[in-house]
């Protein structure tokens, strides 16, 4: 009965506490379902899908990003027009920019066999994508933003970075002087450079700036120009071109990322029930009604009144299980006070009958063996009193064993030590008497080596001899006292 009322306050409070939180809450704007996941948001955000660098490709495409034309997809790089005189071609995004402020990070490299540029490249963020033209193999007459990577300058016959803004209405390719309309530009060689030419595009707060890198992969950048008051709406996509006239260079792209500056704090809203799904069919999920509401407020009421009856009666189950433990450590005590009482009546204290009938005096007093003569059919209390004493002498002449068998075995181990000395001297003599051996066959003539070799070989064996008997008789005299000594204890 208690681990169902447990578990029906279990499942019911957990809907109770859900519905304070805000789960079957009808309002969003709820501030108790809303959590900030990221209070101090980072300055910029990578977007993924904006963005495309090593390894590119995914079943041989590049993941949200289209190309057109001439395009080379190579494994370290995208080569949107070679140096064929006339080629051109594009990679666009296929997803619009949803970023009011935003930096796009580009590597760059433009490289021909020739002195002179072959035309070159550029950087759009339009709103019309991937549409063919004579602007860098890209449409004139655009809406939005491009920058020019121009390598051949025909009025200043030098590469020349520009940046433009056109509304739909300019035509550049024939009859628009373009440096009559640019928002700003700068004179950098980046062609035929030893390092990518490194890029980096920020958009923030309306102001346009292009910094650019030739040298040192993007650690020291130097500022190309900056713009401000610049208007480029959301929504509009990004995109690469190129073209290669006569002569022709090569023209590849090797990174492009695209970062969200000043992202917003990330709020989440915890689901409701049912509320994921509903979203993910495409349905709109619809709060409570008045009615369900009461209802729950009625269930909230019988819920709290189940938790105080569940506690009272759980305290009542503590105490009921404290008074136990106490009951059980109690029989414990009495059980160890009986096993000691009965210690004591072995050596001849009074027992409980003794202790009630008032026979304490006498059975304290010494007991006495009776004469030999004294006879009686009666029976005493103090019959086999008298073990006593007997077990007294039993126990000295334990004692006295013991300390004989202790003596006995002080002499064993004397007996021992003198042997392992006698060992031990016999050592020392085996070791003079191999100096000796040693010093006199150094000592021996050429001449008579035979001679000597026998008479020291015969000396080494009777020494062996000598002290393999020696060994033997001490061997002996150690068994034979450990023999007599096991008869003693015997």
């Amino acid at each position: 009965m208690k681990a169902s009322i447990l578990f029906g306050i279990a499942c019911v409070g957990s809907c109770i506490s859900g519905s304070n939180a805000g789960l079957f809450g009808g309002s969003d704007d709820n501030s108790k379902s809303t959590r900030v996941e990221n209070p101090q948001a980072a300055p910029f955000k990578l977007d993924y899908k904006l963005s495309f660098k090593k390894p590119y490709y995914y079943n041989s495409t590049v993941p949200f990003w289209q190309t057109s034309g001439d395009v080379i997809k190579a494994e370290d790089f995208i080569r949107l027009a070679p140096s064929v005189p006339g080629s051109k071609g594009q990679i666009w995004s296929t997803i619009p920019n949803s970023h009011a402020e935003w930096e796009v990070n580009m590597q760059l490299r433009i490289s021909g066999q020739h002195v002179g540029g072959g035309r070159g490249m550029a950087f759009w963020y339009a709103a019309e994508p991937n549409q063919d033209g004579p602007i860098f193999g890209s449409k004139d007459k655009w809406n939005g933003l491009g920058i020019w990577f121009d390598s051949y300058n025909p009025k200043t016959k030098s590469p020349m970075t520009m940046a433009l803004v056109n509304d739909g209405t300019k035509q550049f390719a024939s009859k628009v002087d373009p440096t009559q309309h640019m928002l700003g530009s700068c004179f950098q060689n980046y062609r035929n450079t030893y390092e990518p030419l490194y890029v980096k595009v920020t958009y923030r707060n309306k102001t346009l700036s292009v910094l650019m890198d030739r040298e040192n992969r993007g650690s020291s950048y130097r500022h190309c120009f900056r713009k401000q008051d610049v208007e480029l709406p959301t929504g509009y996509f990004f995109g690469l071109s190129a073209s290669s006239q006569n002569p022709a260079d090569d023209h590849d792209v090797i990174t492009l990322e695209t970062w969200e500056l000043n992202p917003p704090a990330k709020l989440s809203h915890l689901n409701r029930p049912m509320e994921a799904e509903k979203v993910k069919k495409g349905q709109k999920f619809e709060g409570l009604d008045d009615v369900q509401k009461q209802k729950i407020e009625e269930i909230s009421h019988k819920v709290n009144m189940l938790r105080e009856m569940a506690g009272e009666k759980e305290a009542g189950d503590q105490t009921l299980i404290g008074m136990g433990a106490v009951l059980d450590q109690q029989h414990r005590l009495v059980e160890e006070l009986k096993m000691v009482q009965l210690q004591l009546q072995t050596l001849g204290a009074p027992g409980a009958e003794d202790i009630a009938s008032g026979n304490i005096e006498d059975i304290l007093k010494p007991r006495t063996r009776p004469p030999s003569g004294a006879t009686g059919s009666g029976s005493s209390p103090d019959q086999g009193r008298p073990l006593d004493s007997s077990s007294q002498v039993v126990l000295e002449q334990l004692i006295k064993r013991l300390r004989d068998q202790e003596s006995q075995v002080m002499n064993i181990l004397n007996g021992i030590g003198r042997l392992e000395n006698g060992i031990r001297s016999m050592e020392n003599l085996q070791a003079e008497n191999t100096l000796k051996l040693t010093t006199l066959l150094s000592s021996s003539k050429p001449d008579n080596a035979k001679k000597g070799t026998s008479s020291v070989m015969t000396f080494i064996a009777y020494f062996f001899i000598a002290q393999i008997v020696a060994f033997a008789a001490a061997f002996g005299y150690y068994k034979f006292r450990v023999q007599q000594n096991d008869k003693k204890f015997m």
